[in-house]
């Protein structure tokens, strides 16, 4: 019984490695000219690169996939080592956040998102507010459950 559950592991773990080979072969045969805009972009300087891991991260819920995607794009030459490690250090931060949001009691702080949201529509950043505004509607509907 333990071998079988051994082996099962073992196929696992393979499966885990391939994929990851796999989504770096992806990478460096899909557009990368495009890819390599966009985290030029949001990577100019290593604060961006690790705001960035905490933003992507708090989205994705999850640090290992972002860590994984860093690691195809480094080893792609798509992104610096520097910028990558920038990313996984704010992935995991950003992993830390979701878990103290998610252990506070969240009661009336959605009001906080609201009034944030009203402050940068009269500053003009439509965009913004609109991201504060479903925010706070997330936080509501999570006390209201």
């Amino acid at each position: 019984m333990n071998i079988q559950i051994l082996f099962i592991l073992l196929s696992f773990i393979c499966l885990l490695l391939y994929s990851i080979n796999e989504l770096g072969h992806t990478i460096e045969e899909s557009n990368q000219e495009k890819i390599k805009i966009f985290l030029d972009k949001t990577t100019q300087t290593t604060l961006s690169s690790f705001l960035t891991g905490i933003i992507v991260c708090l989205f994705t819920q999850s640090s290992s996939i972002i860590t994984i995607l860093t690691i195809s794009l480094i080893s792609c030459k798509i992104l610096s080592l520097k910028k990558g490690i920038a990313i996984m250090i704010g992935s995991n931060i950003g992993t830390s956040f979701v878990s103290f949001f998610i252990t506070l009691e969240i009661g009336n702080s959605y009001y906080l998102f609201f009034i944030l949201s009203i402050v940068l529509l009269f500053c003009k950043k439509n965009k913004l507010s609109n991201i504060f505004v479903f925010l706070g509607l997330i936080f509501l509907s999570i006390d209201l459950i």
